[in-house]
């Protein structure tokens, strides 16, 4: 899921897919990198989990976004 919090409250702008399969995982998070960069004015939140680790651990993103809720 691709949320927005641009007026201070989540909204959600696109859901991408749901999987519990390490290779669909991985091809959702591609292809949500992907309308991410498309997305104008919007800023990767993956790039700095791949920059630290250079992996997209479904976990830790999860972890990550729900600690910031």
């Amino acid at each position: 899921m691709i949320v927005d919090k641009s007026t201070g409250h989540f909204r959600e702008v696109k859901i991408i897919g749901v999987s519990s399969g390490s290779k669909e995982i991985e091809q959702l998070c591609q292809t949500g990198r992907e309308w991410i960069h498309s997305y104008h004015g919007q800023l990767d939140l993956f790039a700095l989990a791949e920059q630290e680790e250079q992996v997209c651990n479904e976990k830790t993103v999860t972890l990550q976004v729900l600690g910031n809720v």
